[in-house]
Parts: structure tokens; C-alpha cells; sequence
């Protein structure tokens, strides 16, 4: 079984995540893990080992970007497919978000059509 830890300050949200999830890559099962923010995340990730994180980009504190950059920071983005998503989105930002080690950037509303064909693509080329 597979943990994801999704982390995004909207229950709500969260629960989307999960049940876009559930339907995009129903061949895999998942044990999930929830974050209402960026710190509680870092302190998840820092006692325990995932397989996939999703995070919200614009969260209060400390926000999807600057989780992504304290995980490149301490190392542990090598290992961790990390995929962000948001309402507002632009090109540089997905490009220094991509360099930072994020797998890809995708846009709020989430839908299991778009995680599914996202997870496919990146599987295929050995990124989850």
C-alpha cells in the first residue's frame, strides 16, 4: 500500500483530493495522510516516509512553495514525487516550481480525468 499525504488548508479540498484519487489510479491503493498546512506537513514528513505528496500551492504560513523548497532544501524531494495544485497558475512559476522538484503543477478544480491522464504520463516516464 502506497502512503500520499495531502496537505491543503480546506477540508474540503482535501477530501476532493483524496476521491479524485481514489477514482484517477484505482488500480493502486493508497493510505491517506491529510495536512491542514505547510508546518504540519513538514513535521509529518520529517517522522515518516510517504510515496506521493499533493499539496495546495497558496495555503496560509507556510505555503506550497515554500514547502516544496524546504523539502529540496533538507534532501527529501529526491525521493518524494511532489505535485501541486492551484487555482492561479503561470508558466514561470510552474517552471521554477518544476525546478525546485515538483512533478508537476495542476489546476484547481481538480478532476480524476486530468490526475488520471497526469499520473499515466508520469509513471510512463518513471517519475511515480
Amino acid at each position: 500500500m502506497k502512503k500520499v499525504l495531502i496537505v491543503d488548508d480546506s477540508a474540503m479540498a482535501r477530501m476532493m483530493i483524496k476521491k479524485c484519487l481514489e477514482i484517477a489510479d484505482a488500480e493502486v491503493q493508497y493510505e491517506y495522510f491529510e495536512a491542514e498546512d505547510g508546518d504540519v506537513a513538514m513535521e509529518m514528513l520529517s517522522k515518516e516516509s510517504f510515496d506521493l505528496l499533493i499539496s495546495d500551492l497558496n495555503m496560509p504560513r507556510i505555503t506550497g512553495e515554500m514547502l516544496i523548497k524546504g523539502l529540496k532544501k533538507n534532501g527529501t524531494i529526491q525521493d518524494l514525487p511532489v505535485i501541486l495544485i492551484s487555482s492561479k497558475i503561470n508558466d514561470s512559476k510552474v517552471e521554477e516550481l518544476m525546478g525546485d522538484g515538483a512533478i508537476g503543477v495542476l489546476k484547481k478544480p481538480l478532476t480524476p480525468t486530468v490526475l488520471h491522464k497526469f499520473i499515466k504520463n508520469k509513471r510512463e516516464k518513471g517519475l511515480l
